[in-house]
């Protein structure tokens, strides 16, 4: 069981979580977890909008300040996310690198950020999860999502948090040390695009290929007619 103790700083509004934490930063340290209620410039990758209007859902940002391999963190916070969910009794998958989809509808959101401070890294983990979302929410986001109510009625809020966060922390000694490694047999499993013929996006090419894997530092490996080759950051933007 971890015992590293975390420190919840609790808010009813916030722009964004992880713009607060990375403002804020000289007051934050290593294992504080700002949430919010409610946010009214949520943002995910690419800087897409998340639509963060109902308080019953869960929006939080974690953060560790300067940290060894902060490279991984996207890939690893997908699958303590997943695991949360297993616990709960819902199967989820991983989009590359880690849209979090329940019957390929997106139900979490992961946003990794860092500035540079003082010569190090401050890098801070935030976090979306779907609880709750009403048809007109629905109808806000660009993409399929889902949310938990759909699959599982008796679970409680704090706690999910709770038990999230303690897997979080649990894990990140060991991922500091060994990098993706130590996730990586986890991570293929739960990965939905694994025999899939996709086509990726990164910065202005588009790559097609069939995922076979990921390398051992965590990047995608496709295969086209040709040759097998890696991408480390991009977006899959069709499953074909």
């Amino acid at each position: 069981m971890n015992s590293f103790k975390y420190k919840i700083h609790q808010y009813s509004k916030l722009d964004s979580t992880n713009d607060y934490a990375l403002c804020n930063r000289d007051k934050l340290v290593y294992g504080d977890v700002v949430v919010a209620d409610i946010q009214t410039n949520g943002h995910g990758r690419f800087n897409r909008k998340w639509v963060s209007s109902n308080q019953n859902n869960l929006y939080f940002t974690i953060v560790l300040g300067d940290i060894d391999n902060p490279q991984y963190l996207p890939l690893y916070t997908a699958v303590v996310l997943t695991r949360l969910l297993d616990s709960i009794g819902i199967q989820a998958k991983i989009k590359w690198p880690n849209d979090i989809l329940i019957d390929n509808k997106k139900v979490a959101g992961i946003l990794v950020q860092s500035v540079l401070q003082n010569g190090k890294n401050y890098v801070v983990v935030g976090i979306g999860m779907n609880l709750f979302l009403s048809a007109e929410e629905k109808l806000e986001i660009a993409v399929p999502v889902t949310f938990l109510e759909n699959f599982v009625r008796d679970f409680n809020k704090n706690k999910l948090l709770e038990e999230l966060l303690n897997t979080f922390f649990s894990g990140l000694e060991t991922l500091n040390k060994e990098g993706f490694l130590s996730i990586k047999n986890e991570y293929q499993i739960k990965s939905s695009l694994i025999g899939e013929q996709i086509t990726v996006k990164c910065s202005q090419k588009e790559f097609v290929g069939k995922v076979i894997g990921f390398s051992d530092n965590g990047e995608m490996l496709l295969m086209d007619e040709n040759h097998t080759f890696t991408i480390n950051s991009g977006e899959v933007v069709k499953i074909l």
